[in-house]
């Protein structure tokens, strides 16, 4: 491969390659073995000599951000829309959408990989905007293999995430010691569930009216009249549907140890009863209900129903995913603000009729509007604080708006026991300083203070 450098804006590099295509409409195969030059400059314009010289060679020669101007081919027909394979430099496959087309060139935008000068691209094969299929369409070659799918080639794009995600969740391992739950024995699920079932008989003892409900996940042991139950044991199961998929945890690796128990009462009064008697806790006279995370990985929930259905809903949701998170991937704790804002949205999704969460941050959000600044909510150390549970899930459904799967690595990388500020920076590239300013511009306040 030759080569020659002009100096300022034009700048060519010179190579011959073999550019396979099909014809639009007629879909008639083209084989054009020639030179050509690529001017990656969508901002400026090509002289007469460089269209005679884009005629005979193929080279990267400016770029402007993600858009490349590509001479065409003699016999080649291009339409907007088209996506455009490309091998650069043979070290991968790119694609490039078509955003124009000219007399003699066409601009195409690449997002997934800024080209640089110098840079030798060929075009491989283009995919028509009119194709139903989404298949890369080439000639018939018995020396190529089979183009993919835009399905496979997203596969495994994802795959090649999630493998990277998993070496960095396995390099955090290493660092820091956190040991990774291990998978449970049938022997030890059945030890676990015939406690649960040793603790609801003598509860059954000591209050009147008890009755189990089964599901697949959970053991709901309570008073509450039959004709009420059914809800919230809904509930409780839409709930695991939604964090099984937020943590993409196939279907058939329980999170539990045995099954999640949850003991619901009537009155705040036999919870409280219930907490001290069995659970060696004693409750705060306004606490609602709450999630009993043990260190051999068992998860039990006391709690009482209360006035209202939805906000009783909304609490059993959250009491319980606590739970739920204490048995994902490792029994590491989360900053304080991170477990209960994550905890509050999942009650938000799956109870969407209680305003607990919404009053919450109505209520936090006009004092952060008139003192411009979180009063250190968001650190890593902070211990959870009643009126701050508004900026909790304030901050978490920002974050999971932004980027799920992001937000994912995030949990991840904390359950590995990597710092707050590291893990921020590792999923999402920010500083808690960035990403609490990009949150209070959410608000209309670009500079809020931590």
């Amino acid at each position: 491969m030759g080569a020659s450098l002009g100096i300022g804006s034009r700048m060519t590099v010179q190579v011959t390659v073999q550019v396979t295509v099909v014809h639009a409409r007629r879909r008639v195969a083209v084989v054009w073995l020639a030179s050509a030059t690529v001017a990656l400059a969508a901002l400026f314009p090509m002289s007469d000599a460089s269209r005679a010289c884009a005629q005979q060679t193929l080279a990267v020669r400016q770029v402007s951000g993600e858009y490349c101007k590509i001479p065409l081919p003699a016999e080649q027909r291009v339409a907007v829309g088209d996506r455009v394979r490309f091998a650069a430099d043979g070290e991968e496959v790119i694609f490039g959408t078509v955003t124009a087309v000219a007399a003699d060139y066409f601009v195409a935008r690449f997002a997934s990989r800024q080209l640089k000068v110098g840079d030798a691209v060929a075009i491989r094969g283009r995919t028509s905007s009119k194709s139903a299929e989404g298949v890369v369409e080439t000639t018939e070659n018995p020396e190529q293999p089979a183009r993919k799918t835009r399905q496979e080639l997203l596969a495994e794009k994802q795959a090649e995430l999630e493998a990277s995600r998993q070496a960095r969740w396995e390099a955090a391992l290493a660092k820091t010691g956190v040991k990774p739950w291990a998978v449970p024995t049938e022997a030890q699920h059945a030890e676990t569930t015939a406690k649960h079932r040793e603790l609801m008989k003598q509860v059954g003892q000591t209050y009147q009216g008890m009755q189990l409900y089964e599901t697949e996940q959970f053991l709901f042991f309570s008073n509450i009249p039959a004709n009420q139950v059914g809800p919230y044991v809904l509930q409780l199961d839409k709930m695991y549907e939604l964090l099984m998929k937020m943590y993409q945890i196939p279907a058939d690796q329980p999170v539990w140890l045995g099954k999640c128990l949850v003991v619901a009462f009537v009155s705040q009064q036999q919870f409280a009863h219930f907490e001290q008697t069995f659970m060696n806790s004693a409750p705060a006279a306004k606490t609602y209900g709450r999630c009993h995370q043990n260190s051999n990985g068992s998860v039990v929930v006391g709690c009482y129903r209360g006035e209202n259905p939805h906000d009783f809903g909304h609490m059993l949701v959250h009491e319980t995913s606590h739970g739920f998170l204490h048995r994902y991937r490792t029994s590491q704790r989360l900053p304080a603000w991170v477990n209960e804002g994550l905890a509050d949205y999942v009650g938000q999704v799956v109870v969407p009729t209680s305003r607990q969460v919404a009053l919450q941050q109505r209520a936090r959000l006009q004092v952060v509007a008139r003192t411009r600044s979180l009063e250190g909510a968001l650190n890593e150390v902070t211990m959870a604080q009643s009126p701050d549970y508004g900026i909790y899930s304030w901050a978490v459904t920002f974050l999971i708006k932004l980027d799920d799967a992001k937000f994912k690595e995030f949990i991840d990388l904390l359950k590995a026991g990597v710092s707050y500020p590291e893990s921020l920076q590792q999923s999402y590239g920010a500083t808690p300083e960035q990403f609490i300013s990009s949150l209070g511009a959410t608000i209309g306040i670009p500079n809020l203070r931590p």
